[in-house]
C-alpha cells in the first residue's frame, strides 16, 4: 500500500501541476459520527489539516477547490499556498481518506485537475479496500489457526477421559491443556 500511494502521491504532483500536498488514509473502523483518525500519510504532514472546509469535503464526498486561499480563513500546513484541492477518498461510500494538493500559485486546479484528482481517488480506495480486505484475511487466519490448536489439544485429551487414570492426573492433563491454548498463565479445576 505504501509503494502504490506514493506512486499514486507523485502521479497527482505530475499531472495536476501540484507543488507540494499529502494522501491521507483514515482509520476505517471507526464509528461514523466519531473523529477521523489519520491511519497512513504520504507527503506533506497533516498537522491540522481537517479545518471545516476540509471536512466538509471529506464529510459530503465533494471536491473543494480553492483557488485563492487568502480569501478564505484557512489553517494550511505550510505559509506559501496559494490554491488548494481536496479531493475525498470515498470506499463503500464513507469517508477513507483525502488527497489533498496544494500550489503556490493562485488558481492552479482547473477542471481538468480536478478530474485527475479525483480519478486517482478512485484508484487510492481500490488499493486501500484491498489493502482492508488482505488485513482482515490475516486476521481469519490467525484466528483459524488459534481454533486449530485448541481442537488439536483437545484431541490430545480426549483419550486420556476414556481411561483408566486416576481423576487428578486427568484433571492435570485437561488444565495444561487449557494454559496452553488460552492466554491464561494459570488454571484452577475444582469440584
Amino acid at each position: 500500500l505504501s509503494n502504490l500511494l506514493s506512486l499514486v502521491y507523485s502521479e497527482a504532483l505530475l499531472t495536476t501541476r501540484a507543488d507540494c500536498g499529502s494522501i491521507l488514509l483514515l482509520d476505517f473502523n471507526r464509528a461514523e459520527d466519531e473523529s477521523p483518525k489519520i491511519r497512513f500519510q504520504v507527503g506533506d504532514t497533516a498537522g491540522r489539516i481537517l479545518n471545516p472546509m476540509v471536512r466538509q469535503a471529506l464529510d459530503t464526498g465533494i471536491p473543494l477547490n480553492v483557488p485563492d486561499t487568502s480569501q478564505h480563513d484557512l489553517v494550511l500546513p505550510h505559509e506559501d499556498i496559494a490554491s488548494l484541492l481536496v479531493v475525498p477518498v470515498r470506499y463503500q461510500n464513507r469517508a477513507a481518506g483525502l488527497i489533498i494538493l496544494h500550489s503556490r500559485s493562485k488558481n492552479c486546479f482547473d477542471q481538468d485537475a480536478v478530474d485527475i484528482a479525483l480519478s486517482l481517488a478512485d484508484q487510492v480506495a481500490v488499493a486501500f479496500g484491498n489493502a482492508l480486505q488482505y488485513e482482515e484475511q490475516l486476521n481469519r487466519s490467525a484466528l483459524l489457526k488459534r481454533e486449530l490448536d485448541t481442537l488439536a489439544k483437545l484431541f490430545q485429551v480426549a483419550p486420556l477421559l476414556r481411561s483408566n487414570q486416576p481423576l487428578e492426573e486427568i484433571l492435570s492433563v485437561i488444565a495444561k491443556a487449557i494454559q496452553e491454548i488460552t492466554p491464561f498463565q494459570a488454571v484452577v479445576i475444582s469440584l
